[in-house]
């Protein structure tokens, strides 16, 4: 151990203070940054609003836009293999739709969890599925067939938008008539 200041601190200890810091992150915040200028411009010509009214514009009901934004999400996290950007590019272009049709924003925000988030490891070429392989040591095809969570999310997140349960279409209500 290393004595600092009246404190000892051991060596794993020292070992993570000086491993570089934010500089030797440069990459990573490089790319972080590309990533929220990209949704950023995307955002500043509407370009997702649009898309998504080209591609959407005639589902109505409530559980329809649950379900397009489920969809989008797990297309969009499959293209950009970026959780976050998907997060933004998704919650961007279906805010409108869903408080036009009167479904919370926290249902959205679950609906990007649930098949953006949950794809992701499922993909061998995202950032996570890369880790995942990594990590584990063994192939893509070894693992995922035990991803029990994200199968099952599958068939729940829609059952749920289909059937209404957990969408607090009455507390999107309430808001309104407050607001």
């Amino acid at each position: 151990t290393i004595e600092m200041t009246g404190a000892e601190v051991g060596e794993q200890a020292i070992a993570i203070i000086q491993r570089g810091g934010l500089y030797s992150m440069a990459s990573a915040v490089l790319i972080t940054l590309c990533v929220f200028m990209y949704i950023g411009s995307l955002d500043l010509i509407k370009a997702m609003g649009t898309v998504v009214d080209k591609a959407f514009g005639r589902v109505k009901s409530r559980p329809g836009i649950i379900l397009a934004s489920l969809i989008s999400s797990a297309f969009i996290n499959g293209f950009s293999s970026n959780q976050y950007a998907t997060s933004f590019i998704v919650g961007t272009a279906f805010g409108p739709k869903y408080e036009e049709a009167g479904i919370p924003r926290k249902v959205l925000s679950r609906s990007i969890e649930d098949y953006g988030t949950f794809i992701e490891p499922m993909l061998p070429w995202t950032t996570t599925g890369v880790y995942m392989i990594g990590t584990l040591g063994v192939a893509y095809s070894d693992y995922v067939p035990y991803m029990f969570l994200q199968w099952a999310n599958f068939i729940i997140a829609p059952l749920l938008a289909i059937t209404g349960i957990g969408c607090f279409y009455n507390e999107a209500h309430r808001t309104k008539a407050e607001g």
